[in-house]
Parts: C-alpha cells; sequence; structure tokens
C-alpha cells in the first residue's frame, strides 16, 4: 500500500490541530493534582487513587513486580506508597495510564506491546544516566518512559484514517510515525502536565543539541534498544554519552546496572 498519502493527511491533522490527546484517567489527574503539592498527603493520594479500582488494581500489580517493589506482594495503596515512595508513585500512575490509554488492539497489538516496553526500558536506562551523573534523576525517568508514546497517538490516528481499508504492515505504519512522533509526545506531555522539561525533552529526544535531558533520554533510547536485543548499540552512542560528560567505563557502568532492570520489563504484558 503506499503510504505516502496517509503520511499526508497525518501531517494534516497534526499542523491543524485536529489531532485527539487523550487525556489522563481522572484518579491519574487528581493523583497528580496531588504530588504536585509542596507537601504531597500520602493518605489523601491513597483515597483518590482508590477512587478507580481498576486503576488502582493496576497499579497494585506492577507495584508488586520486581521492577518496582519485589519482596512481598503489595496489598494495599497505603503500603505501595510507604515502600516505593511518592515519586515512583508517579511513575507508576503515568505508566499504567500510558498503557490504559494508548493501547490499540488488532493487528498492532504486540509491536505496541514491544514499544511499551521499550519504552519503560529507556525509562529505566535514563534513570541509571541521570544517577550517574547525579543530575535531573526525578525528570529522567518520566521522560524516558513517554518518549515513544507520541506513536501511539499518532498510530490511532492512521487507524481512523484507514476506516476498513486493509492496513499497511506493522514497520510501514510504526515508519510513518517517525518523523512527527516527538512533537506529538511533546502534545502529549503538556496536556497531562507534566512540565515544560520533561515536554521539551520528549519532543527533542532525536535531536538534543543543548537540551541535557533530552540528551539523556537520546542515549537512554539507543542503550535500551541494545538491551532488548532490538538493535546494536550504535556508532554515536559515545559521541552522545560524551557530550554529557560520561567516559566510556561510564557507559559500561551504565549498561551492566541498566541491563539486570531492563530484563524485568515483562511487567508491560
Amino acid at each position: 500500500m503506499a503510504t505516502a498519502p496517509l503520511q499526508a493527511r497525518l501531517l494534516a491533522r497534526v499542523d491543524g490541530g485536529e489531532l485527539a490527546i487523550p487525556s489522563l484517567p481522572q484518579a491519574a489527574v487528581e493523583a497528580m493534582r496531588e504530588l504536585d503539592r509542596p507537601e504531597p498527603r500520602p493518605r489523601q493520594l491513597a483515597s483518590i487513587l482508590s477512587t478507580d479500582a481498576g486503576f488502582t488494581a493496576e497499579v497494585l500489580r506492577v507495584a508488586s513486580s520486581a521492577l518496582f517493589g519485589g519482596g512481598a506482594p503489595i496489598v494495599s495503596l497505603p503500603q505501595a506508597i510507604t515502600r516505593l515512595g511518592l515519586q515512583r508513585i508517579k511513575e507508576l500512575a503515568i505508566l499504567v495510564a500510558a498503557r490504559s490509554r494508548l493501547a490499540l488492539p488488532g493487528v498492532l497489538a504486540q509491536p505496541i506491546r514491544a514499544l511499551l516496553r521499550h519504552s519503560l526500558a529507556t525509562a529505566i536506562v535514563a534513570n541509571e544516566i541521570a544517577r550517574q551523573r547525579r543530575a535531573r534523576v526525578e525528570e529522567s525517568f518520566l521522560a524516558g518512559l513517554l518518549h515513544d508514546l507520541g506513536r501511539l497517538v499518532l498510530l490511532t490516528a492512521l487507524r481512523d484514517e484507514l476506516g476498513d481499508r486493509p492496513p499497511p504492515s506493522a514497520a510501514e505504519l510504526f515508519a510513518l510515525t517517525d518523523e512527527l512522533h516527538g512533537r506529538v509526545g511533546a502534545l502529549l506531555v503538556e496536556r497531562w502536565g507534566l512540565g515544560r522539561a520533561i515536554r521539551d525533552a520528549v519532543g527533542a529526544h532525536h535531536a538534543p543539541r543543548a537540551d541535557e535531558l533530552a540528551a539523556v533520554v537520546a542515549l537512554a533510547d539507543r542503550i535500551a534498544h541494545e538491551l532488548l536485543g532490538d538493535a546494536v548499540l550504535p556508532p554515536d552512542a559515545p559521541k552522545v554519552a560524551a557530550a554529557l560528560d560520561l567516559y566510556p567505563e561510564d557507559l559500561e557502568e551504565i549498561v551492566a546496572r541498566a541491563g539486570d532492570l531492563a530484563s524485568t520489563v515483562a511487567v508491560i504484558s
């Protein structure tokens, strides 16, 4: 199938502001508002999240995974908040919201699960890079998690454009999102109220230039592809690392530490 007309219509929808950007679940909206307070109230946060039973169950399931919790299963929201801390709960809420709002059934279901796994692996690696540099640690995980989710918004639009016509291959559909996904991802971050720094990093992660957080995500994206077996670490990775004042031995240490964690991303199923 010729994809050029599809790409043109997709660009027209983005330029015309006609792209449907999904909102966060209400429980997540209220949770973000509470977490943005100067002094978040854990009891109030648990009460907010508990208003959506499905959302709560998913948060607890992911919180109990080896990736986030480990040890004895987490069986209540107060327990999750106490064990994991408020920042990790925020990350979990965004992860669960992304899964619930941006899942597509049918021919793309499996590729999208792979994309979500890659996004989580990128978040893990970005967090390790930030820890190594002792900078931007709290923002790095969310920026990495959200860096490719603009693709899913675009794939939803492509599905609408196709209607009843047979779709191109999954590879062709993903290729159609290459040019625009950073820009659309930035729109998603803005819609979800996650801050200018994360928005700019998501929008610029393929051309980070002087944006420090975007450079962290760019490097994490490359490493995550290698860790998940999607690609060999590209030759420009050391150059990106050097721009972040990381030496080759730092890069090796990050890959080694993140590799163990990235192997647990089956939490995205």
